[in-house]
């Protein structure tokens, strides 16, 4: 794993070489690392080690966008939740579906990155309180308990797409 300049310095040939076999390297492995590269481009990708996140970097060149997990988190994250908020990890917002289960002693917020493609939640709460989904500053859809619903998320708000 590496996080080379890229930048091949003038040298003999034993360091030209050395220089360009450490940029294979890096981009080999996506400029992995456990903090971004030090001088990112726009669309360049890095394999965040800290968070287990492939991203890629905006056209803007601002700001890291999440693409995939790399752990195999998987399509599904179950949660067992009792009422509150929880905000999903970095990781879990790459999930295509959730779960989301417990016994509620209050209503339950969940709460999901603006730009989360779509995906589905399923609850399977008990007690006589909400379960809703919504940005963190957004507005929200409220699951009905046994109910699965498919919703996105325009960048403020979450929608429903379907519910059953």
């Amino acid at each position: 794993m590496s996080q080379n300049s890229l930048v091949i310095a003038d040298g003999t040939g034993a360091q030209v070489l050395a220089s360009v076999n450490n940029a294979l390297d890096t981009l080999k492995t996506c400029f992995s690392g456990a903090t971004p590269p030090g001088t990112p481009s726009p669309y360049q990708f890095w394999a965040d080690t800290s968070t287990g996140l492939l991203k890629m970097r905006d056209a803007a060149n601002t700001v890291w966008v999440p693409i995939a997990a790399m752990s195999g988190i998987g399509g599904n994250v179950v949660k067992t939740l009792t009422g509150g908020t929880y905000t999903l990890t970095e990781a879990e917002g790459e999930a295509a579906s959730f779960e989301v289960n417990g016994a509620l002693t209050a209503n339950q917020i969940l709460v999901v990155p603006n730009n989360m493609p779509p995906f589905a939640v399923e609850n399977l709460t008990t007690g006589a309180f909400t379960l809703t989904v919504k940005t963190a500053l957004g507005t929200g859809q409220t699951i009905s308990q046994g109910e699965i619903s498919m919703l996105y998320c325009n960048g403020t708000n979450c929608e429903f797409i379907s519910d059953t």
